[in-house]
This record gives C-alpha cells, sequence and structure tokens, in this order.
C-alpha cells in the first residue's frame, strides 16, 4: 500500500516477549503505518518497559518510531502488579541491543493527542497493556476520540482470567482505566485471552525463526524460548499464546475474525471478582452494546503476517 492508504496505528504496550512481536508486527505490515509508541507498566517497571521499547526497536533495524514514557502506575490505585512473568528484564532470555534512542518523557500526553490530531486520517489506537495513558488521553483531552479511528484492546476474558480466577492481568493491572475505555463511545473491540490462547507460539515456529541463522533469530528465540517455558511452569502447556500480536493483528486484517457487539463492562468493587470484564454473552441486561469481543481468529493468516514481519525484521536487524 502507499502511504496515504495504510491505516496509521498508535500503540501502547508493556514490552513483555509478545509486545516486542506486536512491535515487529506493527512496524513491517504493509498495511499500516506506526506512528508512535507509548509504554506504560505492567510487565515490569516503566523504566523496563520503556528501554525494552527503545531496543527492541534497534533489534528490529526499526528507524523513526518515537518511544513515549508512560504512566508507571494505575490512574487510582497504587497496589502495583507485578508478576514478572516476563522475567527480570521484562524479556528474559535475550540479549537486547543497546541504542541511542531516548524516549520523550516531557509534555507527553500533550505529545501523543497533538500527534493523532495533526494527522489527515484518524488512527486506530491498539493498547497491550494497562489502558492507564488510553483512560487519561480520553479524560484530559475528551475531543481526542474526534481523532481515533477505533481502539483494539488485548485485554480481559468472557470466562476465566489469568490474574485472579475472574480477572485477565491487563485489566486487572487498572480497572478503573479499563472501565474509562469502554465507557467512552467509541468503537472498541476486545482481543480477549480466550482468543489468544488460541494463537500458540510452539515448536514449529521456533523452527521456523531457526531458519534465519542470525543473532536477531537466535535472541528471538531466546525470548520466546523463556516465554514458553513460564506457560509450561506455570500451567503445563507446551505452547505460550502470543496475546498482542493479535490485537494489531486486527487492525490490519479485521476480517481474519469473527466477533460479537456485546455490552462490556468493568468490575471496580467486588473483592472477589475486581478487574472482571462482564460482558453480557446472552444479552440479558438489557445494557447497550459497546464493544466488539473478538472469539474466533483466522491463525494461518496471523501467521502469514507475523512470520513475514519477523522475515523483514532479521533483514533489517543490526543483530547479524
Amino acid at each position: 500500500m502507499q502511504g496515504q492508504d495504510k491505516k496509521l496505528v498508535w500503540l501502547d504496550c508493556d514490552p513483555g516477549a509478545d509486545d516486542a512481536m506486536a512491535i515487529f508486527l506493527a512496524a513491517y505490515s504493509d498495511k499500516i503505518q506506526l506512528l508512535g509508541i507509548s509504554t506504560v507498566h505492567g510487565n515490569s517497571s516503566i523504566e523496563k518497559v520503556t528501554n525494552n521499547a527503545l531496543k527492541v526497536l534497534k533489534m528490529g533495524g526499526i528507524q523513526g518510531i518515537p518511544v513515549y514514557r508512560g504512566l508507571e502506575q494505575a490512574i487510582v490505585r497504587r497496589d502495583k502488579i507485578n508478576i514478572q512473568f516476563h522475567g527480570e528484564s521484562g524479556i528474559d532470555g535475550c540479549v537486547l541491543p543497546d541504542t541511542e534512542q531516548e524516549a520523550i518523557e516531557d509534555d507527553v500526553f500533550h505529545k501523543i493527542y497533538h500527534t493523532l490530531k495533526n494527522q489527515s486520517q484518524k488512527v486506530h489506537f491498539v493498547a497491550t497493556g494497562a489502558y492507564s495513558n488510553l483512560a487519561i488521553l480520553l479524560t484530559i483531552y475528551p475531543d481526542i476520540k474526534n481523532y481515533i479511528e477505533q481502539i483494539s484492546l488485548m485485554g480481559g476474558s468472557v470466562f476465566l482470567g489469568n490474574q485472579t480466577p475472574a480477572a485477565e492481568f491487563n485489566i486487572m493491572s487498572d480497572p478503573e482505566a479499563a472501565q474509562i475505555v469502554f465507557q467512552s463511545g467509541l468503537r472498541v473491540t476486545l482481543v480477549p485471552i480466550d482468543l489468544t490462547h488460541k494463537v500458540g507460539v510452539t515448536q514449529e515456529i521456533i523452527q521456523k525463526i531457526e531458519l534465519y541463522k542470525s543473532e536477531f533469530g537466535k535472541n528471538v528465540i531466546g525470548f520466546l524460548t523463556y516465554y514458553m517455558g513460564r506457560y509450561k511452569q506455570r500451567y503445563g502447556w507446551d505452547y505460550a499464546p502470543l496475546h498482542d500480536p493479535v490485537s494489531v493483528f486486527y487492525i490490519i486484517n479485521p476480517d481474519a475474525f469473527s466477533t460479537k457487539f456485546r455490552n462490556v463492562e468493568i468490575d471496580t468493587v467486588s473483592p472477589l471478582c475486581l478487574g472482571r470484564t462482564v460482558v453480557d454473552e446472552y444479552s440479558v441486561t438489557g445494557r447497550q452494546p459497546n464493544c466488539y469481543v473478538a472469539c474466533e481468529i483466522n491463525k494461518e493468516l496471523f501467521w502469514q503476517e507475523m512470520l513475514s514481519a519477523l522475515d523483514q525484521a532479521n533483514k533489517n536487524s543490526p543483530m547479524k
């Protein structure tokens, strides 16, 4: 696609192994143009995830993408969730390259707002960590809604959670922020763990990356193998769900998904179900639908796009 035909994308993330893959996909898809990256608390401290975002860009040979350091904690709650599922660094199992690029830390929300406002077309906003940054943008710049085409969210669950029996990690990290996003009135698509659990990194995928025979491939395999090991340890699975790139892929090819238009509310009060995405699956509450919930995906098309992006990252990587 030519530049003006591409969908414009803003990526808000907390790298994270699967966030790293989301960055590669967003940067190298020929169907979207990545405008910028903002980081948010989640998989590790804001310092570490911001540093990881910068180094992942370097690792993939991705230039010209600014990184904005976002919120270090939830907008209301001060109890941090830190499961270190991705290791001490946030992306363990590899050696990320040093980079001279620095994150933007001053007037972050003002600058993000004006970036979105000054585009020639509306922007698709993808959030793969806690939704704290997005909630702040929607609150302090309410007219930002005029510049957002849609929001694609990785997070939540229709049935069981993964942080608590009821709640998924991204939502549990900032339930009040999530509620602001779902009540925004914008077009919101939720890519929940019920779906992303179907999109797994397997040994077959690892073997395809091994064919690169490069330092880039070696390090991608390193962090994916570490990630798979954590899932094996915690759940006994022989694969690791590749959550975050799926929400990017939704922007690239929404026709590869089936969705249901449902009402989704966030529990912000219950001691047992705090952070639960309460999906009115059978339309029994009478509440108006406010969210498209992704329930099926064409995995073959996803992996075609994901591996194509990795191929490009491998070619452009300084890690030869």
